[in-house]
Protein backbone atom coordinates (compact mmCIF):
# COMPACT_ATOMS: atom_id res chain seq x y z
CA UNK A 1 0.00 0.00 0.00
CA UNK A 2 1.32 3.31 -0.84
CA UNK A 3 0.97 6.41 1.38
CA UNK A 4 1.65 9.91 0.00
CA UNK A 5 3.32 12.42 2.82
CA UNK A 6 1.97 15.64 2.06
CA UNK A 7 4.68 17.89 4.24
CA UNK A 8 6.65 14.85 4.29
CA UNK A 9 10.44 16.70 4.66
CA UNK A 10 9.27 18.30 7.64
CA UNK A 11 9.58 17.68 11.34
CA UNK A 12 6.94 15.61 12.08
CA UNK A 13 6.30 14.32 8.45
CA UNK A 14 9.50 12.92 8.27
CA UNK A 15 9.15 11.05 11.44
CA UNK A 16 5.87 9.62 10.36
CA UNK A 17 7.93 8.07 7.14
CA UNK A 18 10.02 6.81 8.74
CA UNK A 19 7.28 4.87 11.17
CA UNK A 20 5.41 3.88 8.15
CA UNK A 21 8.56 2.33 5.96
CA UNK A 22 9.11 0.24 8.95
CA UNK A 23 5.69 -0.56 9.20
CA UNK A 24 6.41 -1.64 5.38
CA UNK A 25 4.46 1.25 4.17
CA UNK A 26 5.69 2.16 0.11
CA UNK A 27 5.71 6.12 0.79
CA UNK A 28 5.87 8.98 -1.51
CA UNK A 29 6.55 12.28 0.04
CA UNK A 30 5.06 15.56 -1.33
CA UNK A 31 7.16 18.62 -0.43
CA UNK A 32 7.63 22.14 -1.31
CA UNK A 33 10.51 22.47 0.98
CA UNK A 34 9.73 25.49 2.55
CA UNK A 35 10.50 23.85 6.10
CA UNK A 36 12.27 20.77 5.11
CA UNK A 37 14.87 20.38 3.55
CA UNK A 38 16.01 17.72 0.55
CA UNK A 39 18.67 15.94 2.82
CA UNK A 40 15.79 14.66 5.12
CA UNK A 41 15.20 12.01 2.49
CA UNK A 42 18.97 11.04 2.59
CA UNK A 43 18.56 10.97 6.23
CA UNK A 44 14.90 8.66 5.90
CA UNK A 45 17.29 5.91 3.75
CA UNK A 46 19.86 6.28 6.53
CA UNK A 47 17.34 5.31 9.15
CA UNK A 48 15.55 2.69 7.06
CA UNK A 49 17.34 1.51 4.27
CA UNK A 50 14.69 2.71 1.87
CA UNK A 51 14.91 6.20 -0.38
CA UNK A 52 11.23 7.57 -0.73
CA UNK A 53 10.38 8.72 -3.86
CA UNK A 54 9.64 12.61 -3.62
CA UNK A 55 7.84 15.07 -5.60
CA UNK A 56 8.33 18.69 -5.11
CA UNK A 57 5.07 20.89 -5.09
CA UNK A 58 2.95 23.69 -4.23
CA UNK A 59 1.76 22.83 -0.40
CA UNK A 60 -1.87 22.33 0.26
CA UNK A 61 -3.61 24.47 2.47
CA UNK A 62 -6.93 23.73 4.46
CA UNK A 63 -8.88 24.58 1.33
CA UNK A 64 -9.44 21.34 -0.49
CA UNK A 65 -10.16 23.29 -3.64
CA UNK A 66 -6.57 24.28 -3.57
CA UNK A 67 -5.49 20.69 -1.45
CA UNK A 68 -6.55 19.11 -4.48
CA UNK A 69 -5.68 21.74 -7.44
CA UNK A 70 -2.02 21.01 -5.56
CA UNK A 71 -2.12 17.23 -5.50
CA UNK A 72 -3.78 15.81 -8.02
CA UNK A 73 -0.75 15.80 -10.89
CA UNK A 74 1.05 13.54 -7.91
CA UNK A 75 -1.87 11.43 -7.69
CA UNK A 76 -2.05 11.02 -11.22
CA UNK A 77 2.01 10.21 -11.43
CA UNK A 78 2.09 7.81 -7.94
CA UNK A 79 -1.19 6.60 -7.51
CA UNK A 80 -1.44 6.95 -3.60
CA UNK A 81 -3.99 4.78 -1.75
CA UNK A 82 -4.09 7.14 1.03
CA UNK A 83 -2.74 10.21 1.53
CA UNK A 84 -1.12 11.89 5.07
CA UNK A 85 -1.93 15.41 5.45
CA UNK A 86 1.02 17.12 7.58
CA UNK A 87 1.63 20.54 5.85
CA UNK A 88 3.04 22.59 9.19
CA UNK A 89 4.66 25.35 9.27
CA UNK A 90 6.85 26.34 11.94
CA UNK A 91 4.93 27.06 15.24
CA UNK A 92 1.66 26.39 13.49
CA UNK A 93 -1.28 27.20 16.37
CA UNK A 94 -3.78 24.61 14.80
CA UNK A 95 -2.42 21.58 12.71
CA UNK A 96 -4.12 20.54 9.49
CA UNK A 97 -6.12 17.51 9.41
CA UNK A 98 -3.84 14.54 10.13
CA UNK A 99 -4.95 11.59 7.91
CA UNK A 100 -8.06 11.30 5.50
CA UNK A 101 -8.76 8.31 3.39
CA UNK A 102 -10.06 9.17 0.80
CA UNK A 103 -8.74 12.65 0.36
CA UNK A 104 -11.07 14.80 -1.02
CA UNK A 105 -10.28 14.73 -4.74
CA UNK A 106 -7.95 11.32 -4.96
CA UNK A 107 -8.40 9.10 -7.24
Amino acid sequence: MTIMVTGGAGYIGSHTCVELIKSRYAIVIFDNFSNGQPEVLERIKRITGVFPAAVRGAQPNRDWRNSRRCLRPAWAQKRPEYTCHLPLKKRARVPARWCRAPYPGSP
